[in-house]
Formats: C-alpha cells, sequence, structure tokens
C-alpha cells in the first residue's frame, strides 16, 4: 500500500504543477484495509466512504472541513479523507 500511495502522491503533485488542481474528470482512488477501489462515479464514492474507504489527498496544506475524517496516511504530505470538495455528496 506504501507504493501505491507514493505512486499517487506523485500522479497528484505532477497534476496540480500542470493544471493547478487535481483533475476531476481523472477517477479517483478509494484506499481501505489492503485494497485500492478506483472509480469515476461520485455515487459510487459516496457508498464506499460509508463502508469506511478514504481517499488519498497529497494536495500541500489540504484541510477537511470539521464533521469529515482527516487521517493521516502511509506518505509524508498526504492524509486519508472522506471529503471531496468537488462532490457535494460527500458523507461527513
Amino acid at each position: 500500500m506504501r507504493a501505491f500511495e507514493a505512486l499517487e502522491k506523485t500522479a497528484q503533485l505532477k497534476e496540480l504543477k500542470e493544471y493547478g488542481r487535481v483533475r476531476a474528470t481523472r477517477s479517483m482512488a478509494l484506499i481501505g484495509r489492503d485494497v485500492v477501489v478506483e472509480t469515476t462515479d461520485p455515487a459510487d464514492r459516496n457508498g464506499l466512504y460509508q463502508q469506511q474507504f478514504l481517499h488519498l489527498n497529497c494536495e500541500p496544506g489540504f484541510t477537511a472541513p470539521q464533521g469529515y475524517r482527516f487521517e493521516k496516511s502511509m506518505t509524508e504530505g498526504c492524509v486519508l479523507t472522506n471529503y471531496e470538495p468537488d462532490n457535494k455528496e460527500t458523507f461527513g
């Protein structure tokens, strides 16, 4: 899982540099216990958040609003969260 997170961090930082944000058209990987699920559907992600999956966010300075999960990841500079700024349906 540590290797996956490191690759995902590299991809996110590249997109932030090139586009100024992680592209919304890209699918998102949600991390569970020893499993990763990738989906482009916000409704699917909301269901996965209810099952305790979390999204890896490596944006420098990112914090989640109160009420959302916000946990340290295995990768320095990244966090695990159930908050997606562009997804108004995200569960807190």
